[in-house]
Order: structure tokens, then sequence, then C-alpha cells
């Protein structure tokens, strides 16, 4: 939803259904797009990456993205491309982080990076460009 400065107001007819969880919202600095970055419990936990096109809610990519995957974090890279940090259940519910090159997903680095089980990710680019992940780590975790 966005604010109108008087009323939230829906665009687009919504996006997720209703059993999603784990959204995270960012916009593209090239055309200021939102895109929202999400797990679809209906789907058995895929996650999927939208943009509003000024009409509707449209998929980037295939969105084949990741199966029983949580914790979703989307940003943009200072070139423009998306990424999502996110629990891979595919890794043994470690963090992986992926881009997105115009034609489909792909990771950055190794998939599965965390030294055990972690959640909570959060994405954020440095001014220069390189990607921060932050996440609880259970190897690492004290009460």
């Amino acid at each position: 939803m966005k604010f109108d400065g008087m009323n939230w107001l829906l665009i687009g007819g919504g996006v997720l259904g209703y059993s999603s969880n784990g959204v995270d919202l960012a916009f593209s600095p090239s055309d200021s797009l939102p895109y929202v970055a999400y797990t679809d419990g209906v789907l058995i936990f895929r996650d999927l990456v939208r943009k509003f096109n000024g009409t509707e809610w449209v998929d980037v990519g295939n969105n084949a993205l990741s199966w029983n995957a949580f914790g979703l974090s989307i940003a943009f890279s200072t070139t423009g491309q998306p990424h999502v940090a996110y629990t891979d259940g595919a890794n043994p519910n470690k963090v992986s982080l992926i881009k997105f090159d115009g034609n489909q997903w792909v990771f950055v680095g190794n998939s599965g990076f965390s030294a055990s089980v972690a959640v909570g990710a959060s994405l954020g680019f440095s001014p220069a460009g390189q990607p921060y992940v932050a996440y609880k780590d259970y190897q690492f975790s004290y009460g």
C-alpha cells in the first residue's frame, strides 16, 4: 500500500497471498519502482520477488529462487541490481545471497555461507557497492 498524503491506497490489486510471510520492500534506484520479496506459504515456502510496474505486480525473472526459504531481505546494489538475502532451506537453513542478473537469479559467492543455521538476514550495500549481510547464526548464539 502507499500513502497519498491522506489515505493508504492498495496498489495493483495487492501482491501477496493469504499465506505469505517474511515481506521486505525496496525501491529500484533506476526507475523508483517498488519491489517486494516474500515467502509464499501456499507455494511451500517459495521465495518470490515482484515489482510494481505502475499498473500491476509482475514477477522478476522466473521466480524459482528457492523452496523452503524464509527471512528475506531485498536491497539494490550500486549498479541497480536487486539482491535478496535469505535463510535457505536447500542449504540446511544457512544464509544465501542471490542477485538478478537481468535474466535469472544467481548466487553471489557460495550458497549457504553462514557457519550454521541462521535467521534474520538483513542486507545492505556499502557506498563502494560491497554487499553486507547481517544475521543471527545459531553456532555463535549464547542464550
